[in-house]
């Protein structure tokens, strides 16, 4: 009878190990599980945006124009307005372009009359007598536009020219000189510096 029952021990015994047996392994010591990477969200691909079409300004428009249809264009101005400064500044500045320089000089004359500190008026006048050889008249424009205006470089660079073509070297020079020193990125009033200093040598 104990013979029995001790064997009914050891069977008991033999199936608890075969039981555990089957339990998962655990993992060894000295190694980490690498937990799975997350879903890399999805991102949405915004449409590109459209490029803003191109407008024409009118400012182009205007200077895109032939020189006799502002001619006319100025001229209609004037007859509604006589002392439309800014449309006889206008003309004469088409009149200058087709060649015909004693007619801007009459309009950018009278443009002056209507506004007295009208610097551009005297600048397209100045730039009118140079190219007619009136570089004493010239020098006489630019100079009031520097006295209305001395940071004006475009009347020192412009008197500058007018200055070395009437034979005034040291005076192109000094023209030259401050032209720069308002803008100093004017490449060609450098060039017309080095020119003016060689006429001296």
């Amino acid at each position: 009878m104990k013979s029995i029952l001790w064997v009914g021990v050891v069977l008991a015994t033999i199936l608890s190990i075969c039981a555990c047996s089957k339990k998962e392994k655990p993992e060894p010591e000295g190694t980490t599980s690498v937990p799975p990477e997350p879903a890399k969200p999805t991102v949405k691909q915004e449409p590109a945006p459209a490029k803003p079409k191109k407008v024409e300004s009118p400012s182009r428009k205007v200077i895109e124009l032939k020189p006799d249809d502002t001619i006319a264009d100025n001229t209609k101005a004037i007859e509604l307005k006589p002392d439309h400064a800014l449309a006889y500044n206008n003309r004469g500045y088409a009149k200058y372009r087709i060649g015909d320089r004693e007619g801007a000089i009459v309009d950018y004359t009278k443009a002056i009359e209507l506004r007295l500190d009208d610097t551009l008026a005297y600048i397209n006048r100045g730039n009118a007598k140079s190219g007619s050889g009136d570089y004493k008249g010239a020098i006489a424009d630019f100079t009031r536009v520097i006295e209305l205006k001395p940071d004006h470089a475009w009347a020192y660079f412009n008197r500058g020219y007018a200055k070395v073509n009437s034979g005034d070297y040291r005076g192109a020079i000094a023209d030259y000189d401050r032209a720069l020193e308002i803008n100093p990125d004017d490449e060609l009033a450098g060039i017309n510096l080095r020119r003016a200093r060689e006429k001296l040598r």
